[in-house]
């Protein structure tokens, strides 16, 4: 029904020509990396592992948009998706769910969702984040398509997440006159 793709925030080119073939945008997304490294803060909070079917679950129901990369769809199809459910002394709440990938000699998590349910989301961000990391100190974390307005941007800053880049998401509806071929 649609065809969406992703262009790099800063390819002037390739933005133009799709908009010029009756794409539009809607979304902006950051890729972010940390490097794997020992927290520095003690984790608080009681955590709750998921299951892959729980993971699953949670994400299929999270209320904001997502891109392809991060959707319950593609998800489903990955074999090494985790998640964590944390409850915090103050009263917030709130899930990560991610892929974790354990290869022979290289750790990762990727694919990072992050939802809060209740609560402060810089402070439950931080402390899910926290935990995520102090269990897997070994791990190189990218964090794809995260919104540029997400409510937990400061807590991925606190945790030594940087940009690599960011990406513009396009959608066109499909079957409309493209004219790549003329």
């Amino acid at each position: 029904e649609e065809i969406i793709l992703e262009v790099i925030q800063d390819n002037a080119p390739a933005y133009n020509l799709f908009l010029s073939k009756g794409f539009e945008e809607i979304g902006a997304w950051l890729v972010m990396r940390r490097a794997p490294r020992p927290v520095s803060a003690a984790p608080q909070g009681e955590i709750e592992a998921l299951t892959r079917e729980q993971a699953l679950e949670a994400l299929r129901d999270y209320p904001r948009p997502v891109t392809w990369i991060n959707a319950y769809e593609s998800m489903t199809n990955a074999p090494d998706v985790e998640g964590m459910r944390i409850q915090l002394p103050s009263g917030g709440r709130g899930w990560i769910v991610y892929r974790s990938h354990k290869y022979t000699l290289r750790y990762s998590l990727s694919h990072l969702v992050l939802h809060t349910e209740d609560g402060d989301p810089v402070e439950v961000g931080r402390q899910i984040l926290l935990n995520l990391h102090t269990r897997n100190p070994r791990h190189d974390t990218y964090a794809e398509n995260i919104p540029t307005d997400d409510p937990h941007l400061v807590a991925f800053g606190e945790l030594g997440y940087f940009e690599n880049f960011s990406r513009i998401e396009m959608r066109r509806k499909a079957g409309a006159p493209v004219g790549f071929y003329r």
